[in-house]
């Protein structure tokens, strides 16, 4: 993991305890990321992260929203971030 990718992780992890606060174990955050994802209804925040389910897409096509669950976005970062995931996630 570069140190760039530990600071998204970390920002992500800030965003998800605040959601998780505010609205109860049921939160629910929207991120955008770049990407088509006209053929998919479904997409990974990393390789070993989270399925999250595309809402939207951006008018040029660029950026698509992907809506994750605050607590399941949770554990799974904090899983890669420690490294102390005890089993592998996705290909």
């Amino acid at each position: 993991m570069t140190p760039r990718q530990g600071v998204k992780i970390v920002a992500l992890l800030d965003l998800c305890d605040v959601e998780i606060r505010k609205n109860g174990a049921y939160a629910r955050i929207t991120i955008p990321m770049p990407g088509s994802g006209e053929k998919r209804t479904t997409r990974r925040l990393c390789r070993r992260g989270p399925h999250g389910k595309i809402i939207m897409h951006s008018f040029d096509g660029k950026k698509i929203y992907v809506q994750f669950g605050a607590a399941e976005l949770k554990t799974r970062l904090e899983e890669i971030f420690y490294g102390t995931a005890t089993r592998k996630f996705g290909n």
